[in-house]
């Protein structure tokens, strides 16, 4: 899991041209035939949402998010789908003087994108969520924070990291606003250039900030703005950079604020497993699921660790209840094999394996290759 977490977080979020009529057609059936896989539907939906197509690429992104519900870029680019703005006409008196007020939009629309955005910033921090507007640019460093945001979109990232550099020292810390859009931006490029310790510092300027109250003009919604967001952030970076003890107090310290917040369960689980340390991995999953008991996704990391760590009665309860959630997550029933067979249970095993190898997306093709050697051994 956090491979792939990382692989989407350090990857920039390129403009690609408009797939066409041909790509969506074949693209429809990449995800016909590989039905259980949400990075097929994600790629049909991001084809669909290039040609304006926003109701069949808003139903593409639910499919990859119902099969993988802890899959970041299918909240994120739901959250960008453009909604029916409704139009509400308001009678208000403004100094004993009727006046009619038109507003355009529905605040139910804006919760939903932000609750959308939040999700995929949780699961994935270091998301590019769209540069920011002008507003919050002064005119005079506009063309430099242009280019430098099309260079880091290009993977021009050294580039970006120049630029922003010298952008934040011009900016003289003049304006909070505009200091924080460069230093987030900042942190991004020094990310993917594996300059961790310029991220984490850069965001713990942010958080210092919010902590004081200082709250940048970054209210669009596209970025972090509490302490604990940034916190959260923090804790990821050193994650990312393999600082795992340093990780983990971040984590618990944020936990200590927002105990519900799963994900941060979800990272310190990741960094026991690394170490091995079964118990405490085993821990964090079964809190992760308590904090978030619907999300199929988690009972299911909860039942891999149990039969990663041994406990293979316990991983085959849970990974049965995973199944009951959410049938199409595939890799289920191929770790229910592997428990089955480990506890001798031949029958269970065949039957869990034979349906992985069923319904298995075709990119699983290392583990559809193994569970059909194994039935091929089986009696």
């Amino acid at each position: 899991m956090l491979v792939s977490v990382l692989a989407v977080a350090l990857i920039g979020l390129a403009t690609t041209q408009s797939p066409s009529a041909d790509d969506v057609a074949t693209l429809s059936a990449r995800a016909q035939a590989d039905s259980n896989d949400p990075l097929a539907h994600h790629a049909l939906a991001m084809a669909y949402l290039a040609k304006k197509q926003y109701a069949d690429g808003e139903a593409a992104l639910h499919q990859a998010i119902a099969i993988d519900p802890q899959f970041a870029l299918g909240y994120f680019y739901l959250a960008g789908i453009p909604r029916k703005l409704s139009v509400r006409r308001v009678n208000l008196l403004l100094g004993g003087i009727p006046v009619v007020l038109t507003t355009f939009g529905d605040d139910s629309v804006a919760r939903q994108s932000g609750r959308l955005r939040h999700i995929a910033f949780l699961l994935n921090p270091l998301l590019d969520f769209g540069r920011p507007p002008r507003s919050e640019v002064p005119l005079a460093w506009a063309g430099g924070t242009d280019q430098a945001l099309n260079d880091f979109r290009e993977g021009r990232y050294q580039e970006t990291y120049d630029r922003l550099t010298d952008l934040m020292k011009r900016s003289g810390g003049k304006s909070d606003s505009v200091s924080a859009t460069f230093i987030w931006y900042h942190a991004l490029s020094a990310v993917q250039l594996s300059l961790f310790d310029v991220a984490i510092a850069d965001v713990k300027r942010l958080r210092t900030r919010a902590e004081h109250g200082m709250r940048p003009r970054m209210m669009f919604g596209r970025r972090p703005f509490t302490a604990d967001d940034y916190g959260f952030v923090v804790a990821f970076l050193h994650q990312v950079a393999g600082q795992h003890d340093e990780a983990v107090r971040a984590y618990q310290d944020v936990l200590e604020r927002n105990i519900g917040l799963y994900t941060a369960h979800i990272r310190l689980a990741e960094i026991h497993e690394q170490r091995k340390n079964w118990p405490a991995a085993i821990e964090e999953r079964q809190r992760a699921v308590a904090a978030n008991p619907e999300d199929p996704s988690l009972v299911f990391d909860l039942g891999e660790a149990l039969y990663l760590s041994g406990r293979h009665a316990e991983a085959i309860t849970e990974l049965r209840r995973s199944i009951e959630m959410n049938s199409r997550e595939t890799r289920a029933y191929y770790t229910l094999g592997l428990a089955a067979l480990a506890l001798g249970r031949a029958e269970e095993a065949r039957t869990a394996l034979h349906q992985f190898v069923a319904l298995a997306p075709s990119r699983y093709r290392t583990r559809v290759f193994d569970a059909r050697w194994r039935l091929a051994q089986s009696p």
